[in-house]
């Protein structure tokens, strides 16, 4: 996982701001399937679950935040965190980054002429220290995220203001008709606003977009938002179908996290069918992707909708063990909410044992 990388003023070039630079250095590393990279949108996301207070309107107002490397790494399961700021040197740039593990964390300072191949650099290095036998070079990559009312309009998301976040993501759109990730949020902003046949036509013009320069990364996401938006629409046989897709997508470049909500959602479906085996499958899957990205509150949401599927079919004993294995995920990580539906779930089943 790779945090929002600090920028001193002087070393702030027009089109760079600590999310772009997060997000392009994410995209340099190339560190294989093994070491799954959680996205910027979901490690934005992470930080804000680990800590309510760690928002992007925080971060806009220059607001001084400590980011809980330990409580982050237990909310989100990641092995390494990097944390690191550019600072100008010696004509050029400085990025001195920290590389956490769970026990231990490294220094380290690269310094070149330009942002971009500072970027470069450091990916290289981080690639060596994690992983030295992959040698895969990274793509070419152009962040979303070097928009500024992309990244207010993601702020308004965050506080709930959901008619600015709107306006910020029409503009970026506007400006930028290629931002799949634009798209992708405000057809989200559509969506829970039930507003299911804007969503439908947002994203299957954005699903448009992105097959023409073939981003299998967004297309897995947005087809996996327009499957859940035919739901919404009772077009029940379309979502199963839109999500086989998806998950063909998200495979072929190793996105565990959105495999594991594909296959949630499958499972969903599927249980509404009264495909009770096939439901029961697909949350099995579901766990077993977020344990491959070592996402507790993954496998926790996965393993409650297969104890409520056990209920349904009397499987009471294996619907205990599931609720135990769910409650242990998110225990002692402060999810108050999460906690008490899982708590409230393995009352029903100790009523039934």
């Amino acid at each position: 996982m790779v945090l929002p990388i600090t920028l001193t003023a002087e070393a702030t070039e027009p089109w760079w701001n600590m999310y772009a630079a997060m997000d392009n250095l994410n995209h340099q590393l190339t560190l294989g399937a093994k070491f799954p990279i959680l996205q910027t949108e979901d490690v934005i996301s992470m930080m804000q679950l680990a800590d309510a207070g760690n928002t992007i309107s925080s971060t806009l107002d220059n607001s001084e935040h400590h980011v809980d490397i330990k409580r982050l790494m237990a909310i989100s399961g990641a092995t390494y965190i990097i944390e690191a700021n550019i600072t100008k040197a010696n004509n050029g740039y400085q990025l001195t980054y920290n590389l956490h593990q769970e026990n231990h964390q490294q220094q380290q300072i690269i310094e070149a002429a330009t942002v971009d191949s500072l970027m470069t650099l450091t990916a290289a290095d981080i690639n060596q220290q994690i992983n030295p036998n992959n040698t895969a070079p990274p793509s070419t990559y152009h962040s979303n995220f070097d928009n500024l009312q992309l990244i207010k309009g993601l702020g308004f998301m965050q506080s709930g203001d959901w008619t600015f976040a709107q306006q910020q993501l029409t503009q970026t759109i506007a400006a930028e008709p290629e931002n799949l990730l634009a798209r992708r949020l405000l057809a989200g902003l559509q969506y829970q606003h039930t507003q299911y046949t804007l969503a439908k036509a947002t994203l299957t013009s954005a699903i448009e977009h992105a097959t023409a320069i073939n981003n299998e990364r967004e297309l897995a996401k947005l087809r996996l938002l327009l499957a859940q938006t035919a739901l919404e629409m009772t077009e029940i046989e379309p979502a199963l179908a839109l999500l086989s897709v998806a998950k063909t997508h998200a495979a072929k470049v190793n996105e565990w996290l959105y495999l594991g909500y594909i296959a949630q959602l499958a499972g969903v479906i599927n249980q509404r069918l009264g495909r009770n085996e096939e439901a029961r499958l697909q949350f099995k899957q579901a766990i077993k992707y977020h344990r491959m990205m070592g996402y507790p509150i993954g496998q926790s949401q996965s393993l409650n909708l297969l104890v409520e599927l056990e209920i349904v079919e009397h499987n009471y004993p294996q619907a205990y063990r599931d609720i135990a294995r769910s409650f242990e995920q998110i225990s002692g990580l402060g999810l108050t909410e999460m906690e008490a539906a899982t708590l409230f779930l393995m009352a029903k089943v100790e009523d039934k044992r």
